[in-house]
């Protein structure tokens, strides 16, 4: 179970290089417990951005993480 969990763990981290870093630090600011009004003062989004950019940027982790996916499976 540790080495399955630290193996998506690892999936997880190459799947959030492949997204832009704007992607990435809305993910992660939220991943983090900031509220959306943190988010945009941090991010400099307005507070209605954020909820679409988050979307977007999980949209994104989600294509990103199955095409990494897809490219295993093709190796295997």
């Amino acid at each position: 179970d540790e080495l399955a969990s630290q193996e998506r763990w690892a999936q997880v981290r190459r799947a959030l290089d492949q997204i832009s870093d704007r992607d990435r630090e809305v993910l992660l600011l939220w991943d983090a417990g900031l509220s959306y009004g943190e988010i945009s003062d941090v991010m400099e989004l307005s507070p209605g951005a954020v909820g679409t950019t988050l979307a977007r940027a999980r949209r994104r982790l989600v294509e990103a993480h199955g095409q990494m996916e897809q490219e295993h499976a093709a190796h295997n």
